[in-house]
């Protein structure tokens, strides 16, 4: 339906990844595959109107809780706005 123009092409080798993404030794999901959900964020951050989403947010890894994360992430912004 869309026409694309890709303007760049990037690819990265693991090493690259690694070093280039900071991530825990460059761990797909941004944290320790060993890490305890204790480990995630909080989609509620302690800083006021600041709502974090994502894969190393609570509920966890992967693309649905990612999506989740964001879920609970508008949820909570819609709570604060009515208090």
């Amino acid at each position: 339906m869309h026409e694309i123009d890709i303007a760049v092409y990037r690819i990265l080798s693991q090493k690259e990844f690694q070093n280039g993404a900071h991530l825990y030794a460059g761990a797909l999901y941004g944290l320790s595959p060993l890490a305890s959900p204790a480990a995630l964020f909080k989609y509620r951050s302690p800083i006021r109107a600041l709502y974090q989403a994502g894969q190393t947010t609570w509920p966890g890894f992967g693309i649905a809780s990612a999506g989740m994360s964001g879920v609970m992430a508008a949820e909570a912004l819609v709570q604060d706005e009515v208090r």
